[in-house]
């Protein structure tokens, strides 16, 4: 008796061939896996200036300091943005450990402050903003919409 599917009757050349089909699959598989395990941290990992700076409200002045191996670049802009406005306010001091921007004028707006920061070993300097608005004298972090504030 035949049996109903002509197509997948045994046959040694069509066996081999899928063991071979299916060994190269799983090798492949397996050098794929180990790629993406690899390079995804490199996706996903943090910066490494990331939480190196801390923001201080004193009066009406913030100030930026650094952690200890970390540095502001000099050259680099640096500035306090208005929201809804051109141009920034330049800081009123800026050294390579610290910075301090004038906020008696910002009000009720938001605004972001914007920095460079490196390392001491110099391999890496990123970029940092850090989004905010004065309430009620506290500096809070503004969010997705800014009805919903953190404080910082």
């Amino acid at each position: 008796m035949m049996p109903l599917l002509l197509g997948w009757q045994k046959h040694p050349f069509l066996d081999s061939n899928l063991a071979i089909l299916d060994d190269l699959f799983m090798k492949n598989l397996k050098k794929s896996a180990l790629v993406l395990f690899l390079l995804f941290p490199l996706f996903s990992q943090a910066r490494i200036t990331d939480g190196k700076d801390h923001l201080k409200l004193s009066k009406n002045k913030i100030s930026v300091v650094l952690d200890k191996g970390f540095h502001f670049v000099m050259q680099s802009p640096a500035g306090l943005y208005m929201d809804g406005e051109l141009g920034s306010i330049e800081p009123l001091k800026k050294t390579e450990k610290q910075m301090v921007f004038d906020v008696s004028h910002v009000q009720d707006k938001s605004f972001t402050v914007s920095y460079y920061v490196c390392d001491d070993q110099k391999t890496v300097c990123e970029s940092h903003e850090s989004h905010l608005k004065l309430v009620k004298g506290k500096m809070v972090t503004v969010v997705d919409s800014e009805t919903n504030p953190k404080e910082k």
